[in-house]
C-alpha cells in the first residue's frame, strides 16, 4: 500500500486566510495608532484617561474597561481612577477610590510587574482565588489586566472585564492587549512629563507673584521677546491688550526714565555687563510705581548677543517706607529725645544725636546691632515676652525700661515703642522714643525711701514693717508654713539716754541694728518701730527650734560691749515671739502677742526669750534639753538597733529586716524616733548616729548570714543630712569594707521628700550606690511631693506604701484608691511595692490581690531586738 499524502488546501481557502491576517494585522495597527494619536493630542487628564478605556473597550467588545493607581504592592492604597462601562455595568466610581492594598492585591500587583505580559482570567485559564478579586464584584466574569510602567512616577494598571458572560480570551487578543500595554508605555511619558512641567510653571508664577518679581526674555535670532504673567500685572496690562515688545515696554517707562532705562540697557550691550537699575513706570491710570530692574545679556562665540534675560521686581511700597522716613530725619535729629529706628528684623538702621548723646555709643557701634545692646539685667524674659506680645498684638508699648550705657551703668528711661506696619499689615519698622529719668528716679527714691525707712538707722519702720509681714503672711498662708515675728526690747535703754544723753543712744540703736542684720538672713526683715523697739519677721519656719536658735544669738550677740566715745557700755535685750498661725493670723495681732512675749522675758528677768504661749516656751526649753542629751548618747552607747521582719505577700516567707534605731536614756526614758531625729538632724548629729547605725545593721546582718539564716537584705533608713552634709557613698564603702558584708544585702531607704532636695546630688549619689548592686526604696510613698518625671530618674528598685494608707483599709475607700494607685504606679515602672504597718488580714489581702510584694507590719512581727530576731529564725 502506498503512503496517505495530505492534500493541499485549495488556493482561494490560503487567499482567504492571507486576507483575515492582513485585516486582522491592519485593525491591530489601526487601534494602536489611535491610541498614540489619543495620548499626545488630548491635554485634559480626565479626556485623555477617558478616551483610552473608550479605544480599549470598543477594541475587545467587553463589558467594562478601568484604570487603577498605583499598580504598586508597597503602596498602602490605591483608587479605581477612571472607568467606561456598557450601560449595564456601570459601578459608583467614587466608592472605589482610597482602597487598601490587601495582601491579595498585592499577589496581583507582584505577577503583573514580574511577568511583564497581561494577566488574564476566563473559564480556560483560572487564576488562584486570591488573584481573582482584584478591582472586581460578583459581576465579573472574565478579566485581561497589564502593568503599564511609564518612566515617571509609579506604575499603572489597565483592565478589561467581561461581566455579562465568560470570555476566552484568544492568543490574537491576548498579544493586542500586550501591545497596547507596550504603547501606552511609551505613549504615557511625555503626558506625565508635560503635567511635572505645568506643575513646576505653576509654582514658578506663584513664587514671581508674591515676589512681585516679573521674568522677562528675549532671543536676538528668533526675534521674540516672552513675559511671564507678572509683568503684565506690574504693567497694569493684559496679554491680549498689550504687545509684548521692546518697545511697548520702553513706553510704560516714566518719560523722565526712559533715557536712563535705554541707555543703561545699550551700555549692558557695549560693555558685555548686566545692569541693575531703580526707575518708574507710569501706568494707564496714571498710577507710578518704582520697579528694580536687573538684565543679564549671553554672547556667541563670535561675541554677538544671542539672549537678554531680565527681572523686574516691585519696590514701590520700599520707596514710600523710605521717603517717609527721609522727611522724619531733620524732625527725629534734633529731638531732645533718644529716638532707634529699627527694620522689620529688629536691626538697627538710624539713630539720631539724643540718642548717641544719652547712650554713649557713636552710630558705628549701633548700626546694625539690636536694641538689646542697651538690655540690662533689670528685667527677666517674661517682661520682654509681655512688651512684645502688646507691640506685635496692638502695635504699640509704653512703660518703664532700664537700659546700660556703654560705659556699664545701668538708667531708667521712659520708652514708647510703636510698630509701623505697611499696606499688607505686616510690621516694615519699629520706632522706640525714650528719655533718661534718672534724675526723676532719684528724687522719687529718695523721698520713698524716707517715708518708708527710719531715718537713724534706714531700716524700714513701722509703715513698711507692716507691709511686707502682710505680703509674708499671705505667702505663708498659701504655702501653708509658718512666720515667726520677734520682738527686740534692750534693757534699761532709759538709763543711757537720761545719763549719757540721746547722741549716745543713737549711736548704740545703730549699732544695734547692724548686729542683728549681722545675725539673721538676709531674706529676713528688720524694722524699727520706735525708740530701742526693733521687730524681726522670719519667714519660712519649718520649726519652732530654728527660732529658738536664732533668739540665743540675738541675746549672744550683747555679750560684747559696746563702745562710744572710748567707753564701754554694757547692755542686754528682752525677745518676744509669735508665730503665725497659731499666735495670730493678723499682723497687728501677731506684733502685739510678740510685745506681750517681750515683756514677760522682761518679768521673767530680762536677758532672755519667750514665746507668746507657755506651751511653745516649755516646747522650746525641752527641745534643746533634748539636744544636749543627744549630744552624750551616743558616746554613751544609749543607741540599740530593733529589726523588723519583711515578707514576701505571695509565699510567706521573710525576705528582709528593717533596721529601726531606738534611744534609751536614763532620764527620758525611751525616746520615739520621731522626736529625736529632727533634733539629731537640725544639730548635725545625725551623721555620726547615721553611720552608727549603719556600721550596727551590717555588722548584724553579717552575723545572721554566717549563722545560716535565709535572709536577702538588711534595710537601713538615710537622712537627707547625710546626703546634704556628709560623703554617703564614701560612708557606706568605707562600713561595707569594715563589715565585709556584700553590697548586695544592704538596702536603703529614703523618704520621698528627700529624693526631691537637691536632686541632681541625690541621683548623683544613689547612682554610685545602685551601680555597687545597693537596692534603694522610697520610704512612705505618697506623703511627699514627689515629680513623676524626676522620680522616674532615680535608680530604685521600690516603692514603700507609708502606714497612713494602710491602716484604715478596708474601711476607707480612699485610702484604698490611693494604695491602689501607688502599686499600678509601681508596676508600670517595673518596681517592687511594699506596704508598711499592716495590721489585719483584710489589709494583707487587699494588698496582696492588688499587686503589692512584700509587707511589714504588727500582723507578722513587731521590731524585735538583735537576739529575739535569732529566737524568731529559730522558730521560722
Amino acid at each position: 500500500m502506498g503512503t496517505k499524502t495530505q492534500k493541499p488546501l485549495p488556493k482561494n481557502k490560503r487567499l482567504k486566510d492571507e486576507i483575515a491576517v492582513l485585516k486582522k494585522t491592519e485593525k491591530h495597527d489601526h487601534i494602536l495608532k489611535t491610541l498614540a494619536h489619543t495620548c499626545f493630542s488630548i491635554t485634559q487628564d480626565e479626556d485623555m484617561l477617558e478616551a483610552v478605556l473608550q479605544i480599549v473597550l470598543e477594541a475587545f467588545k467587553c463589558d467594562r474597561t478601568w484604570w487603577v493607581f498605583p499598580c504598586n504592592p508597597e503602596a498602602e492604597q490605591y483608587a479605581l481612577i477612571k472607568e467606561v462601562s456598557r450601560p449595564a455595568w456601570r459601578r459608583p466610581i467614587a466608592a472605589l477610590r482610597g482602597l487598601p492594598v490587601t495582601p491579595k492585591d498585592t499577589e496581583v500587583f507582584k505577577k503583573a510587574l514580574d511577568t511583564n505580559y497581561p494577566l488574564k482570567h476566563d473559564p480556560g485559564t483560572p487564576w488562584p482565588v486570591a488573584c481573582s478579586t482584584l478591582n472586581a464584584t460578583d459581576d465579573m466574569q472574565s478579566m485581561l489586566c497589564a502593568a503599564i510602567k511609564p518612566k515617571t512616577g509609579q506604575p499603572w494598571l489597565l483592565g478589561i472585564h467581561h461581566c455579562a458572560k465568560a470570555h476566552h480570551f484568544t492568543a490574537d487578543e491576548v498579544e493586542l492587549f500586550d501591545d497596547i500595554a507596550r504603547c501606552l508605555n511609551e505613549a504615557l511619558n511625555p503626558w506625565l512629563h508635560i503635567k511635572e512641567l505645568e506643575k513646576t510653571r505653576s509654582v514658578l508664577e506663584e513664587a514671581q507673584h508674591i515676589a512681585k518679581i516679573g521674568s522677562w526674555d528675549l532671543d536676538f535670532l528668533k526675534n521674540t521677546l516672552s513675559w511671564s504673567d507678572e509683568i503684565y500685572r506690574l504693567f497694569g496690562q493684559k496679554p491680549q491688550e498689550f504687545l509684548a515688545t521692546y518697545d511697548a515696554f520702553i513706553e510704560t517707562i516714566h518719560p523722565d526714565d526712559r533715557k536712563m532705562v535705554n541707555t543703561a540697557y545699550t551700555e549692558s550691550l557695549k560693555n558685555k555687563t548686566p545692569y541693575n537699575i531703580v526707575h518708574r513706570l507710569l501706568l494707564k491710570d496714571h498710577t507710578i510705581k518704582y520697579v528694580s530692574e536687573w538684565c543679564e545679556t549671553y554672547y556667541d562665540a563670535s561675541g554677538i548677543a544671542i539672549r537678554s534675560i531680565g527681572t523686574v521686581q516691585d519696590i514701590t511700597q520700599q520707596k514710600r517706607t523710605e521717603d517717609k522716613l527721609r522727611q522724619s530725619a531733620v524732625i527725629v535729629e534734633n529731638m531732645a529725645d533718644a529716638v532707634i529706628i529699627t527694620d522689620k528684623t529688629n536691626k538697627i538702621i538710624e539713630v539720631n544725636r539724643a540718642y548717641l548723646e544719652i547712650t554713649g555709643y557713636c552710630r558705628a557701634d549701633v548700626i546694625g546691632q539690636t536694641p538689646k545692646l542697651l538690655r540690662s539685667d533689670v528685667h527677666d524674659q517674661i517682661f520682654y515676652a509681655n512688651l512684645w506680645r502688646d507691640l506685635l498684638g496692638r502695635g504699640f508699648w509704653q512703660g518703664e525700661l532700664w537700659d546700660r550705657r556703654k560705659n556699664g551703668k545701668i538708667f531708667p528711661t521712659w520708652a514708647t515703642i510703636t510698630a509701623v506696619q505697611d499696606e499688607e499689615g505686616y510690621s516694615s519698622n519699629f520706632i522706640q522714643v525714650f528719655s533718661d529719668i534718672s534724675s526723676i528716679k532719684r528724687s522719687q527714691d529718695k523721698i520713698d525711701f524716707l517715708a518708708h525707712h527710719d531715718p537713724l538707722t534706714h531700716l524700714p519702720n513701722r509703715l513698711l514693717c507692716q507691709d511686707r509681714l502682710k505680703h509674708a503672711l499671705a505667702v505663708a498662708k498659701r504655702n501653708k508654713t509658718q512666720v515667726a515675728i520677734v520682738v527686740l526690747d534692750l534693757d534699761r535703754f532709759k538709763n543711757i539716754n537720761d545719763s549719757l544723753g540721746h547722741t549716745v543712744g543713737d549711736i548704740i540703736l545703730q549699732e544695734t541694728s547692724k548686729r542683728i542684720q549681722e545675725n539673721i538672713r538676709a531674706s529676713d526683715t528688720i524694722s524699727r518701730l520706735g525708740g530701742d523697739e526693733f521687730v524681726i519677721i522670719i519667714e519660712h519656719v519649718d520649726k519652732i527650734q530654728h527660732i529658738s536658735i536664732v533668739a540665743r544669738k540675738l541675746l549672744k550677740m550683747f555679750s560684747s560691749p559696746f563702745v562710744v566715745n572710748d567707753q564701754e557700755l554694757h547692755l542686754t535685750a528682752s525677745l518676744g515671739i509669735s508665730l503665725y498661725p497659731g499666735d495670730g493670723r493678723k499682723g497687728e495681732t501677731l506684733i502685739r502677742n510678740a510685745e506681750t512675749a517681750m515683756y514677760r522675758a522682761k518679768e521673767e528677768g530680762r536677758n532672755n526669750f519667750q514665746f507668746y504661749t507657755t506651751s511653745l516656751t516649755m516646747a522650746a526649753s525641752e527641745r534643746l534639753n533634748l539636744e544636749t542629751a543627744l549630744h552624750h548618747a551616743l558616746k554613751n552607747k544609749e543607741f540599740l538597733l530593733h529589726y523588723q521582719p519583711q515578707y514576701d505577700l505571695k509565699t510567706r516567707e521573710v525576705t528582709g529586716l528593717e533596721a529601726l534605731i531606738r534611744w534609751e536614756n536614763p532620764e527620758l526614758g525611751l525616746v520615739s524616733p520621731d522626736r529625736f531625729i529632727p533634733s539629731a538632724e537640725d544639730s548635725g548629729l545625725i551623721l555620726p548616729i547615721g553611720e552608727w547605725v549603719l556600721e550596727t545593721a551590717c555588722r548584724q546582718m553579717q552575723v545572721w548570714l554566717k549563722s545560716g539564716y535565709n535572709l536577702k537584705y538588711i534595710s537601713v533608713n538615710v537622712s537627707v543630712i547625710q546626703i546634704q552634709r556628709g560623703d554617703i557613698v564614701k560612708t557606706i564603702k568605707r562600713v561595707l569594707k569594715k563589715t565585709g558584708l556584700p553590697a548586695h544585702c544592704l538596702g536603703l531607704e529614703i523618704t520621698e521628700s528627700t529624693a526631691m532636695q537637691e536632686l541632681d546630688r541625690v541621683i548623683q549619689d544613689l547612682g554610685l550606690l545602685s551601680a555597687l548592686g545597693i537596692e534603694i526604696s522610697i520610704d512612705d510613698f505618697g506623703t511627699g511631693h514627689s515629680s513623676l518625671s524626676y522620680l522616674k530618674k532615680l535608680p530604685i528598685k521600690h516603692l514603700k506604701i507609708d502606714r497612713s494608707f494602710v491602716k484604715d483599709i478596708p474601711q476607707n475607700k480612699d485610702d484604698m484608691a490611693i494604695a491602689r494607685a501607688i502599686i499600678a504606679l509601681g508596676q508600670s515602672l517595673e518596681l517592687g511595692i511594699i506596704a508598711e504597718g499592716i495590721e489585719t488580714e483584710a489589709q494583707e489581702t487587699f494588698l496582696k490581690e492588688q499587686g503589692c510584694n512584700a509587707g511589714q507590719g504588727y500582723l507578722f512581727s513587731r521590731p524585735l531586738a538583735a537576739e529575739r530576731v535569732s529566737k524568731f529564725f529559730k522558730r521560722h
